[in-house]
């Protein structure tokens, strides 16, 4: 019977630890993209990539809730709850440094939370 337990109690911290989104009704849309490609910036012109294969971690109250990685279009989508999430890149390929975490809060239909890491060029 103990060892059952120790088994459950283990089975429920691990799907606790995963990164699968909180299960809810607002999707939130992660954009990664890493710049500047190019030294030189031109207003109206695009200066940078997305990232396919960043690694995303959404937080609530310090605790992580959900995350990924971005799919080929430097995407990732979940689905939260309600509340104040932040949303970090903890890893960035072809990128030097990693963007501040951004805070947003739901209910809202879709959110759309950019974040771009810098590459260094200038």
């Amino acid at each position: 019977m103990v060892t059952y337990r120790i088994a459950a109690a283990a089975a429920l911290l691990a799907a606790a630890c995963t990164t699968q989104p909180t299960i809810g009704g607002n999707q939130a849309t992660i954009r990664v993209r890493r710049g500047p490609i190019s030294p030189v910036e031109m207003p109206g012109v695009n200066n940078s990539l997305p990232v396919p294969g960043a690694a995303v971690s959404v937080l609530h109250n310090g605790v992580p809730v959900a995350g990924g990685t971005t799919d080929s279009t430097g995407l990732l989508q979940l689905n939260l709850g309600s509340g104040t999430f932040q949303a970090r890149v903890t890893s960035c390929p072809g990128a030097i440094s990693l963007p501040a975490p951004v805070t947003f809060t739901t209910p809202l239909e879709v959110v759309l939370i950019d974040l771009e890491c810098d590459t260094g060029i200038r």
